[in-house]
């Protein structure tokens, strides 16, 4: 097995085990079906709500890396208000909408973009540099294949949910609430990963470049998503 295949399994193992397989539809059975399992609205609402915690919790993963790469190219303002929004993340979880996904993406991508002037601008980066840039790649690379998969499964949903009319009383609260919020939340999120996947791949290869051992990454490890 190469380098690039154990990070893809270290990946999928990662997926498996921080969602449940208590629910009917898991997200296991997303992955080796593609689909968010459709049929009722109780099985749209199961997917969307692992696929949302999944979402979560990558969120607070790559907030806090960025963060950490921040820290490294002596980006600290950068560094803590990344910090805080993982914190904001992790303690809000659930009751974040739309609007919260887009404001933590902005900031993102404000501090991605000084991050990448940084790479390209630093003629030479120190040793600790380069190991601390290093450790973040190896948990940005896995984070960045499992949202792959959360986004694949965000869009299945979607589709599903589009042809299933209004839920009933006897489909469930979470049946209505899923309903009202996927329209709105699934989007937000599909739209945030697949700029945090670009946006990622560029800066683990730019580090790359500037001598960081850093996972390979594949186009292949990211096709029909980006």
């Amino acid at each position: 097995m190469n380098r690039r295949e154990i990070i893809k399994s270290m990946a999928l193992i990662g997926a498996a085990t921080y969602v449940s397989t208590s629910n009917a539809i898991g997200f296991g059975d997303m992955m080796k079906k593609g689909s968010s399992g459709g049929g009722s609205w109780k099985s749209i609402a199961s997917a969307f709500g692992e696929a949302k915690a999944n979402f979560l919790t990558e969120l607070s993963i790559q907030s806090n890396i960025t963060a950490d790469i921040a820290e490294a190219l002596d980006l600290q303002s950068e560094a803590a208000v990344m910090r805080a929004e993982a914190e904001k993340v992790d303690k809000e979880g659930d009751s974040l909408g739309a609007g919260d996904f887009g404001a933590i993406g902005d900031k993102s991508e404000s501090t991605n973009k000084l991050i990448s002037e940084k790479l390209s601008s630093a003629d030479n980066l120190t040793d600790d540099q380069k190991s601390k840039l290093g450790d973040a790649a190896k948990q940005y690379v896995p984070s960045l294949l499992r949202g792959v998969l959360t986004g694949k499964a965000l869009k299945d949903i979607i589709s599903d949910a589009s042809g299933m009319g209004t839920p009933g009383f006897s489909d469930g609260m979470a049946a209505v609430s899923a309903a009202k919020d996927i329209p709105v939340l699934a989007p937000a999120m599909v739209s945030f990963l697949v700029n945090s996947i670009t946006t990622g791949k560029d800066l683990v290869t730019s580090m790359g470049s500037k001598g960081v051992a850093t996972p390979e990454i594949s186009s292949d490890d990211f096709a029909d998503f980006v």
